[in-house]
């Protein structure tokens, strides 16, 4: 604290004294045979990660193809699909401590249900097609009667097809007014032991190198994530004194036969949930090892806005796709409606960055993602 007020800061004692780390339930659900555990709010990683696997379990489950998503298409679209149609958690979810948090209508299976009546496996869904709460992609003999109730204060966000559920160019861990976003500016890590103990960390200092500030002495770097807040104090999620900012993270468990049975966390910003998503895929849908499944070239889809677009015509959404998706997925893709856009140099891969462990009874196998520095490792050693 005297370093900071020394440098102008309005940071005081007895704010670092009021200051404490609240335990909150995880949010949880199911997909297949596994229960899934992941990130609580303010965060909205672990509700949209739950929603998302809530619509894709609609879906027939992948292995019965033998085919990963990088060479099996309807894999592909109905995962990206089930991406698309996840509720918007904007307005939503934020510091529970001080404003209204509902994920219920988020994770609910019949939520998932109704919304997956959207999937069509011969076309693509635009931005326009999944606007709003109403969903104009329903039949109209389905379509909600109503809009769920907004949290008092919250204010109107109005989709565009450039940003579909009126987030920042950033993701959700930033501002709507920033403007400028660097990457590289959170670690995850995910560590087990024999004993069936699993413990998936993601922690972000904001930006890259948070404000590249270290106290003397002290040997961290200070963040800058007064950038994940909006400014206007009488909105939901809003920069007010003592609120905890919201943000993608997204470490998760899944437990098997009530065991933990894997566990995995990104960095990347954008990417983080993309990462996770189909890491998790790769783990439970195709039984990979936690390093396969780190290395499956990944896809973030985005809002549209394609090149050249005809006006009039629906703006369709873009897949940033890495090297490695077989030439028949990305015709099919292109088929289907999709704006393709390559991410990556071949055999190179740059979205996200992950950790993961399984855990097999005694036995734990880690990975380490290949799109940043990092290592996979055990230690052993006898107990004292």
């Amino acid at each position: 604290v005297t370093d900071l007020r020394g440098k102008g800061n309005a940071m005081k004692l007895s704010d670092l004294a009021r200051y404490f780390a609240p335990e909150r339930e995880s949010i949880s659900g199911t997909y297949r045979n596994y229960t899934i555990y992941s990130s609580a709010p303010p965060v909205s990683g672990g509700a949209e990660l739950v929603a998302r696997l809530n619509l894709l379990e609609q879906s027939p489950a992948p292995s019965r193809t033998g085919k990963r998503y990088t060479d099996d298409p309807a894999s592909l679209h109905a995962a990206l699909s089930a991406w698309f149609l996840v509720p918007s958690s904007r307005n939503r979810i934020a510091d529970p401590a001080m404003w209204p948090v509902d994920v219920a209508p988020i994770v609910n299976k019949d939520t998932a249900r109704l919304r997956w009546r959207c999937f069509d496996a011969n076309k693509a869904l635009t931005p326009a097609s999944v606007r709003g709460d109403t969903l104009p992609c329903l039949p109209k003999a389905v379509a909600p009667a109503a809009a769920p109730a907004k949290p008092s204060g919250a204010p109107d966000v109005v989709p565009t097809a450039e940003s579909p559920a009126g987030e920042s160019p950033c993701g959700d861990e930033h501002a709507a007014e920033m403007t400028v976003c660097h990457a590289a500016g959170t670690t995850s890590f995910a560590v087990a032991d024999n004993e069936g103990n699993a413990v998936s960390v993601t922690q972000t200092l904001g930006t890259w190198g948070g404000n590249f500030y270290v106290t003397p002495g002290l040997g961290f770097l200070s963040n800058d994530k007064l950038t994940s807040y909006g400014t206007d104090a009488t909105q939901y999620g809003s920069r007010l004194p003592f609120a905890r900012h919201g943000s993608t993270l997204a470490p998760t468990i899944a437990y098997k036969n009530g065991k933990p049975f894997f566990a995995v966390g990104a960095a990347g910003n954008a990417w983080i949930t993309s990462a996770v998503y189909q890491t998790l895929l790769g783990a439970l849908d195709y039984n990979l090892g936690p390093q396969a499944a780190l290395e499956l070239p990944r896809y973030l889809p985005s809002g549209g806005g394609a090149p050249g677009a005809v006006a009039g015509t629906p703006v369709p959404y873009t897949l940033q796709l890495e090297d490695g998706f077989s030439p028949t997925v990305i015709a099919r893709l292109r088929a289907l409606g999709y704006d393709i856009n390559f991410v990556s140099l071949p055999g190179e891969l740059r979205e996200g960055y992950g950790a993961a462990v399984r855990i097999d009874g005694k036995v734990v196998t880690a990975g380490a993602d290949p799109r940043r520095t990092g290592a996979a490792g055990a230690i052993t050693g006898t107990k004292k």
